[in-house]
């Protein structure tokens, strides 16, 4: 019987001179019909559409899908047609650097231009003001380079040595530090993301060329209005 779509099979071939049992006539054409039967259920009906041939339209989606402009960065993050991106959720950052290198090449595929995800200060700077940890970014900088990917970053969620002590069990706790012009702390973490990842910084690597922090966010409510002078 066929081993397809699993696995391509090996049909035997009959020669002009062989006898009905030699090799085996009805298996044959079993294996054959089996075959084409798998062919025929894994297409499907009308497989090619409005095109000529089942790969005339594969070539036709993949064209479309690839055909993404670089991003810009002036004014609005992405101008022209495709404003497409996605925001996978936290979890992302927990992949491995090949399976954030294969899903990334996944969200290129489908169309999108950029991908926004979380830098989490308490990850970046955990324990110690000035002691940086930048692993998990730096996997998802690079996956979103490698893919040509515009990184949209949201940083949030002061780490413990920042935190308001009235306010520590909310992991979106405002800066211990934080005032009406703004909070130092904050300002100081976020000029070293955005060192570590501008252009021209070989230390970590070629990171695109730019990335855009969408937002800080704090809770719980009402939190001051702040400006933060970094972004």
């Amino acid at each position: 019987m066929s081993n397809y779509p699993a696995a391509l099979d090996t049909l035997t071939t009959s020669l002009l001179d062989s006898t009905l049992s030699m090799p085996n006539h009805a298996a044959a054409h079993n294996n054959a019909n089996s075959a084409i039967n798998n062919v025929e259920a894994t297409l499907g009906i009308n497989p090619h559409g409005g095109y000529a041939t089942v790969k005339d339209r594969l070539d036709a989606i993949a064209s479309s899908a690839l055909a993404i402009p670089t991003a810009q960065v002036s004014g609005a993050f992405v101008t022209g047609k495709y404003k497409y991106g996605i925001s996978p959720g936290a979890g992302i950052l927990s992949r491995t650097a090949a399976q954030l290198d294969a899903e990334f090449a996944d969200y290129k595929l489908a169309g999108n231009a950029w991908c926004r995800f979380d830098a989490y200060w308490n990850g970046f700077e955990p324990t110690t003001q000035g002691t940086f940890n930048w692993t998990t970014l730096d996997k998802m900088m690079l996956a979103c380079a490698t893919n040509g990917i515009k990184p949209l970053i949201l940083m949030s969620q002061s780490p413990g040595w920042a935190k308001q002590a009235a306010l520590s069990g909310y992991d979106y706790s405002p800066p211990n530090d934080l005032a009406a012009t703004g909070s130092p702390n904050f300002n100081t973490a976020l000029t070293a993301l955005i060192n570590r990842y501008k252009p021209g910084n070989t230390t970590a690597g070629d990171w695109l060329g730019s990335f855009q922090i969408s937002q800080c966010e704090h809770e719980p409510p009402p939190i001051p209005a702040v400006v933060f002078p970094g972004l």
